[in-house]
């Protein structure tokens, strides 16, 4: 959401997010205060003209310049949802939660529990986790 945020120029916003949620979050830990520096030097740059949320909703910085290789790779999608996701398991650690989302954990209980029950008993597997439709080892 942060670099959404600053991809979108929304100045105030990203710092108010950053102040009021996830400064606290990055006090015990190295690496997410690492990567929320530098998700915040992203300010300094104009995103890529290809990655621009709204080139129309606030003008750049002054004296802002070509976005570095180093700090490029930053708006990539995959390091978005990187970022995202230790941000979350953060989060849910910071409230006493599983960092680990409850249906990933049961989608992987499922596969470990028919790999069990393969070595037992013949049973429709559910090969598809999107479907989730059962078949029959043979098919």
């Amino acid at each position: 959401h942060l670099v959404e945020l600053i991809r979108a120029r929304k100045v105030p916003e990203a710092l108010e997010l950053v102040q009021e949620e996830l400064a606290s979050l990055c006090e015990d830990s190295e690496e997410l205060l690492s990567e929320l520096e530098s998700a915040l030097a992203l300010l300094a740059f104009d995103p890529p003209a290809d990655l621009a949320a709204d080139p129309a909703a606030r003008p750049p910085p002054a004296g802002a310049s070509e976005t570095p290789e180093a700090i490029r790779g930053l708006w990539s999608a995959e390091q978005r949802h990187r970022t995202a996701s230790r941000l979350n398991a953060a989060i849910l650690a910071a409230q006493g939660l599983d960092k680990e989302p409850k249906l990933l954990f049961l989608l992987k209980m499922l596969v470990w529990a028919q790999e069990q029950l393969s070595e037992h008993a013949s049973f429709p597997r559910i090969h598809d986790l999107v479907a989730a439709v059962p078949a029959h080892s043979g098919s």
